[in-house]
């Protein structure tokens, strides 16, 4: 059970929050037929079956996802306790669910009522003191700073608590201590935004954590992209937003006897400097051990000697609840090796990751350590990506840098008093905590190697937001985004994390409609290294959410940022000559071919006004459905004009790119699509199938060749170990996918991963129903390619798990297919004759009614199923070569 796709989310700003479940089937039960909601202000209500706050009633419909909260006006703070009930297709009642529960958030500005708050900063120049090993001052040197100020608060409570909900904007970075103990596990909260449009704000339900007497809440502020001062390429240290770290809190209290306290942050706090002498997110730590405060987030510390805090500036822009998964420390690694050059040592990790390491050692107070971060070559750039712990001296010191992460799989280390050990150092995996929802395995080990190598490139590029490279950059390039976003949506939970995310992609859009290239971002990406293939991010990745999750919502949320958008690309005198968009940049880092930008340019000026069509006829905007319609086909009557020779068949300069590009975006006749696509695999054979394109043809190559008939080529494109190409990453030891198939550039990048998402839509054949989204009807259409003797894959839809795997034999094929309950599939089996049905679950046994033969469509069978398992066995039908050499 989930709201707004997270489990008993806390403080959401959504007025209707959408409520979603899933089933476990009974042995009879093939679809739900009704359900009832109940949602209740308190659990005694809803113990007794009183919705106060909402009763459904009993609603015919076989939904169980997106299903929108319809009671009465939600207020903030409300608590809301939820459960239901749901009728199967033989009529049978089910229990009550077990209870879920969501609480608002503060849902106007006014209902803040605590200050801005923060220390003053005097200077940028901070003296930094060095100390012998006895102790005594020995140097001192001045740098430049950018401290991360304590905050702490004392209160009393009296009376048994009831609840006792905190909320939070701490920025750039914060962590939150109540009488010494961190509350929640969260890292680097909040998540990056254009802070001066839209910042969020982070709820905790803190009641069990309270005590009678005296409470000290403590917060940690840090830097972050916030106020940076190292200067940078994108313009972060000249950032609008830029100001010192402060911090917005308030914390509700209801007693058992009726009684209501607040706390808010206000020039009743105390504040001090810390050992945090200098953190960026990009450059690193600079912590002092020796500046630590001993119990200053604890009752009964004095802090008499402290300033009062003062009032700050805060944000322009919108304060938002941060509705996704947090960021946390998902895993631990420790080292394969450990060896020692030139006073330092290096540490290998075995694993490019996103994090930070952890240091347990001991040595005399004033020694400096320094980490270095990076990978086969230890990539960095003083001080990027570096981190430095200086000692107290006080026995075993464990620490780790909390307000930045590193792209790394090897660290060097330096300054260290004695030889490390392998419990010297642990890895820390970081990255938004949503849950993994999908997989796949072959017989081949290439694929499967690809699969792994492109999970630790996904995660460790979404630490908050999606971003290109967790090492160099950090930043949410909104191109790498938007390619990536169907690996996200398939294999992981990612819906939150992308419906906030895009949230802020609309902040950024300026009044013109232009949208940059990054998010966050101030000033920079508005026209460099921009375009229609990175900015349709913002209307992409909701039709996806659309497609994969069924959700509607996102889309009329953003419907008029969608037209204001592209009409920046329709009317702009530049820009748009006749149709054909002369402006962005195109099919970066290709292998060796490169594509003119025009051609995907239009492409994806084209696509996006196709999407904005269908989406005016989801949301029933009938003129505007028949305005982008007669748009989307002049932009195709356009690009078939300008790019499209009937003589040669070909696609502008005929590179893979551009010729895979108009056919998977539908640019072309049927027969000059047949035409382009026999022209395109005739090429990939003379080229003994070696890959010849860059990111965004990486995306559109294999889809297009399956959709045309030649999957058995797309997957040679994909196997073929001659350098460069998806086999050499696998075959160069990297544990991570490079940002180019030549290995030139970063060696942690996602956008050449959509790979893997064809994997589980082709191979393994899960895929959405286009004319119905969400998945609760659905398509197995598996790709039996040469070569390939077995795949599975699976995906855990919104209304539960789709398996799909085959293996094949000589001649013959099994599949076997999971269907969730109140869900329905089209299995398309390649096959000539009807298949033979070896096995049956228990609860499909005997019920003809779960599982019909359709009949035959173009070489394969095809069965209609309910919910259940199912085995096929089929002979194979034979191959025919479509295409000519000639």
């Amino acid at each position: 059970m989930r709201c707004e796709y997270l489990v008993n989310p806390q403080g959401i700003d959504v007025h209707q929050p959408r409520l979603s479940w899933s089933h476990a089937p009974t042995r009879e039960s093939k679809q739900q037929q009704a359900y009832r909601v109940l949602v209740a202000s308190s659990m005694e209500k809803l113990s007794c079956d009183e919705g106060d706050l909402w009763d459904s009633g009993v609603v015919i419909s076989n939904q169980s996802s997106q299903i929108e909260y319809s009671g009465t006006p939600l207020r903030s703070r409300q608590r809301c306790f939820w459960k239901l009930m749901t009728w199967d297709d033989n009529g049978y009642l089910s229990s009550w669910s077990e209870p879920a529960s969501w609480t608002m958030g503060l849902l106007k500005s006014d209902d803040w009522s605590g200050q801005w708050i923060s220390m003053q900063q005097t200077s940028l120049q901070e003296r930094k003191t060095e100390f012998g090993s006895d102790g005594k001052e020995e140097a001192d040197h001045f740098f430049e700073c950018r401290n991360s100020p304590l905050l702490r608060k004392s209160f009393s409570i009296g009376g048994t608590v009831k609840t006792a909900q905190l909320s939070i904007c701490g920025l750039g970075f914060h962590e939150l201590f109540l009488n010494g103990q961190k509350v929640g596990d969260h890292v680097l909260d909040p998540a990056l935004s254009s802070y001066h449009r839209n910042a969020h704000y982070v709820t905790h339900e803190i009641g069990p954590l309270l005590v009678a007497g005296e409470n000290v809440l403590g917060v940690q502020l840090a830097n972050g992209i916030y106020n940076q001062g190292h200067p940078d390429a994108w313009e972060f240290h000249n950032a609008p937003w830029k100001a010192f770290p402060q911090m917005l809190l308030q914390l509700d209290i209801e007693f058992e006897d009726g009684r209501q306290e607040r706390v808010v942050s206000d020039t009743s706090w105390k504040v001090s400097k810390g050992p945090i002498l200098w953190d960026q997110l990009r450059m690193g730590v600079l912590y002092d051990a020796r500046r630590e405060i001993a119990n200053w987030n604890e009752p009964g510390y004095d802090d008499s000697a402290w300033e009062s805090a003062i009032e700050r500036e805060g944000i322009e822009g919108r304060l938002s609840s941060q509705m996704s998964e947090p960021i946390k420390i998902m895993d631990t690694l420790k080292p394969i090796s450990i060896s020692e050059s030139e006073a330092s040592y290096e540490i290998d990790f075995g694993q490019n990751i996103a994090g930070w390491v952890q240091l347990a050692l001991t040595g005399p107070r004033g020694t400096e350590i320094t980490i270095k971060h990076g990978d086969h070559d230890l990539v960095y750039a003083d001080p990027l990506q570096t981190s430095t712990y200086i000692m107290k001296g006080e026995g075993k010191e464990v620490w780790e840098p909390r307000f930045s992460f590193y792209g790394f799989r090897k660290i060097k280390v330096s300054g260290l008093a004695s030889p490390p050990t392998h419990d010297t150092f642990t890895a820390k995996v970081t990255h938004t905590a949503f849950d993994q929802r999908g997989g796949f395995s072959s017989s081949n080990e290439i694929l499967n190697a690809l699969v792994e190598r492109t999970r630790w490139s996904y995660i460790g590029n979404f630490v908050g937001i999606p971003t290109d490279c967790p090492h160099r950059e950090k930043n949410g390039w909104t191109g790498d985004a938007q390619v990536a976003a169907e690996i996200g949506l398939l294999y992981y939970g990612t819906e939150a994390a992308y419906t906030r995310w895009i949230q802020d992609v609309a902040a950024t859009k300026r009044e013109d409609g232009k949208l940059p290239c990054i998010v966050p971002t101030g000033t920079w990406g508005y026209d460099t290294l921009d375009g229609p293939a990175w900015e349709i991010a913002y209307l992409m990745i909701p039709w996806h959410l659309y497609e994969y999750r069924g959700d509607k919502r996102i889309l009329e949320t953003h419907y008029q940022g969608f037209k204001h958008w592209l009409d920046w690309y329709r009317y702009h005198p530049s820009a748009n000559q006749g149709q054909i968009i002369h402006y962005g940049i195109g099919d970066w880092v290709p292998i060796e071919q490169e594509t003119p930008i025009e051609v995907t340019s239009t492409a994806y000026y084209f696509a996006a006004t196709k999407r904005l069509a269908a989406i005016a006829k989801r949301l029933g905007k009938q003129n505007d459905q028949e305005e982008y319609e007669n748009l989307s086909e002049e932009i195709k009557q356009a690009f078939v004009k300008a790019f499209f020779d009937s003589d040669t068949g070909r696609i502008s300069n005929g590179s893979q790119t551009a010729m895979s590009c108009a056919l998977y975006h539908g640019l072309l006749t049927a027969e000059q699509s047949s035409t382009v696509a026999n022209v395109l695999v005739n090429s990939i054979r003379e080229s003994d199938h070696r890959l010849n394109c860059g990111f965004l043809g990486s995306k559109y190559l294999l889809r297009a060749l399956c959709d045309y008939g030649y999957a058995d080529d797309a997957f040679k494109l994909v196997t073929n170990d001659h350098a460069p190409g998806w086999a050499s990453m696998i075959a160069s030891g990297n544990t991570t996918l490079w940002e180019s198939f030549k290995s030139e550039e970063s060696d942690n990048h996602i956008f050449l991963g959509d790979v893997v998402a064809w994997f589980i839509s082709y191979l393994a054949g899960i895929r959405h129903d286009p004319k119905r989204p969400g998945f609760q009807p659905f398509i197995i259409s598996p790709e039996i390619v040469d070569g390939l003797d077995a795949a599975s894959g699976y995906h855990i839809s919104p209304y539960g798990r789709i398996e799909s795997s085959w293996k094949r034999t000589n001649k013959q094929i099994a599949l076997n297919v999971t269907v969730p309950f109140n869900s329905q599939a089209r299995i398309e089996l390649p096959a000539n004759q009807e298949a033979t049905i070896l096995q049956q679950d228990e609860q499909t046994t005997g019920d003809s009614s779960r599982l019909q033969f359709l009949g035959f469509e173009e070489g394969k069978a095809v069965y209609l199923a309910s919910s259940g398992t199912f085995k096929f066995e089929a002979t194979l039908p034979s191959r025919k070569q479509t295409a000519s050499l000639a």
